[in-house]
């Protein structure tokens, strides 16, 4: 939406593939009991930015953009297996494939953050092309300090935008 020939608005949709690998082993070597489960996720994640843009000049208009991005992380799938057993007797071992559509480290779904960006408007033939160089800095993360998946804090891309 533009405002005016200088001040304007822009809603995007950014889509990121995602995904994550984990291993957790435990062992208790004084009774002998062992748990191992394996977990590969796989999935989508779209940022929504809403900025607001100021633009320069009047021919190749060079621009900048601020503004706030939701991070929506989702559809997930994970799969791996789980092992449960003793050392000291291993035919009471269990293997346990298992399929989720839940990962435990993606209870939340919904991530905030800030946005600025630099770029230059010209037109090419009957298209208007957009190259940005965009910063985001993501106010929280996905998993806790540990975590197996978690995505930079900052965040810096090349984008190109094209109108026609």
């Amino acid at each position: 939406m533009v405002l005016n020939d200088a001040f304007g608005f822009e809603a995007d949709v950014l889509f990121h593939r995602m995904g994550y690998t984990g291993l957790v082993d435990f062992f208790d070597a004084a009774s002998g009991p062992f748990h191992n489960s394996s977990i590969d996720v796989k999935g989508d994640s779209w940022d929504v930015p809403l900025l607001a843009k100021y633009r320069l000049g009047h021919r190749s208009r060079p621009y900048v953009a601020a503004g706030g991005v939701i991070r929506l992380v989702g559809p997930v799938r994970g799969r791996g297996e789980q092992t449960d057993g003793s050392y000291y007797d291993l035919n009471g071992t269990t293997i346990t494939p298992f399929n989720t559509n839940s990962p435990s480290e993606l209870r939340k779904r919904f991530y905030p953050g800030l946005t600025a960006a630099g770029g230059l408007e010209f037109r090419a033939a009957r298209f208007l092309l957009l190259p940005e160089l965009r910063y985001t800095r993501w106010t929280a993360n996905i998993a806790q300090p540990g975590g197996l998946l978690r995505f930079p804090s900052n965040q810096v891309e090349f984008l190109v935008g094209l109108l026609f």
